[in-house]
């Protein structure tokens, strides 16, 4: 229901096309909202066509646009949906367009450089691999802890991600617990961020959040353990 729902911010008016692959059918619902409000409809007709099996689509057209982002706004959308959707796009597996343009997630430099207090030995790569699982293999953890390579409170804190989609966590919004990254402010607060996928948990209805029930807990204290204590 995601971006149908988000249709109605835009418009009163909007229709849904949409294939599955290996059906020979194209379906189309149309929505007018005023309508469907006045006359108090609970069904709406569905106008089919032949298509390709091979086929397989969902387009969704706003029609009389009667609100639109400001400038300002746009630009955070398309970093929102730049880092949403980076697993996707690093993979070449999805091309994302917002206004005929490209939009490709810029990783943040990770810091290379020796132990402090340390100058003399050779730079190290401050990246830790994270791999464990919660609950006998039925949920897991892969990804990984790094630092920043300089302080900033806009790219820290964690990503995660369901089935390669970020969950929680995107752009300047990181997971932050208090428990993996310190005190607000402090050099590790605005320093640690990563990428976790999650895999075997649940989310919210609109997929906004992990339903973490009585795993937070144990989703850190696991973290924890990970030896990532070369970060501090």
């Amino acid at each position: 229901m995601g971006m149908k729902s988000a249709a109605c911010w835009f418009t009163d008016f909007w229709s849904v096309r949409t294939s599955a692959i290996g059906e020979d059918i194209e379906k189309k619902v149309s929505f007018d909202l005023n309508k469907i409000f006045y006359d108090k409809l609970e069904e709406l007709d569905v106008i089919t066509k032949n298509q390709n099996k091979n086929s397989h689509f969902t387009v969704i057209e706003l029609c009389n646009i009667n609100k639109m982002p400001i400038k300002k706004t746009k630009g955070k959308i398309k970093e929102h949906l730049a880092s949403i959707y980076r697993a996707f796009t690093r993979k070449g597996i999805l091309k994302l367009y917002v206004d005929n343009e490209p939009l490709v997630y810029k990783d943040p430099n990770i810091l290379s450089a020796p132990f402090p207090y340390d100058s003399k030995n050779k730079p190290i790569y401050w990246r830790k691999e994270i791999d464990f699982d919660i609950d006998k293999g039925k949920m897991y953890v892969k990804g990984f802890v790094g630092l920043l390579e300089s302080m900033e409170s806009g790219k820290n804190g964690f990503a995660l991600f369901r089935r390669g989609r970020i969950i929680e966590g995107s752009c300047d919004e990181g997971f932050k617990p208090k428990e993996i990254m310190g005190e607000v402010g402090s050099p590790e607060w605005k320093r640690i961020f990563g990428e976790l996928h999650l895999e075997g948990f649940n989310v919210s209805f609109t997929k906004k959040g992990i339903k973490w029930d009585e795993n937070m807990d144990i989703f850190l204290e696991l973290l924890k353990r990970f030896d990532i204590s070369f970060l501090y």
